[in-house]
């Protein structure tokens, strides 16, 4: 049963209430400021976030666009079977992220 604080893509299950990734049923060590990109990413499927607007809101708009590139390779290095081949959290040449997946 798929409950409202659960995000399914198959192999990729966030549960937002426990805080918690995993991947094939393993759990994946994320820091708080990863599992809240992922997630954000996650609850918005397809949807394109800008550099800019990654960084006003998970870092009050300090920074720059290496900031976000760096959590974001992070998250891939953890989450993706191969992270230069992403196929949840692809780039967006010029403008940002967006995240590929399906619920279920």
């Amino acid at each position: 049963m798929i409950e409202e604080h659960t995000l399914n893509f198959g192999s990729l299950v966030l549960d937002l209430k426990a805080h918690e990734a995993r991947v094939d049923d393993k759990p994946i060590a994320l820091t708080p400021k990863e599992f809240d990109i992922l997630s954000m990413f996650a609850e918005y499927p397809r949807q394109v976030f800008t550099y800019e607007q990654l960084l006003e809101r998970f870092w009050d708009g300090i920074g720059d666009k290496h900031t976000v590139t760096v959590h974001v390779g992070r998250i891939r290095d953890k989450l993706e079977p191969d992270p230069s081949s992403p196929r949840y959290m692809v780039n967006v040449w010029g403008v940002g992220y967006r995240f590929e997946g399906v619920r279920k």
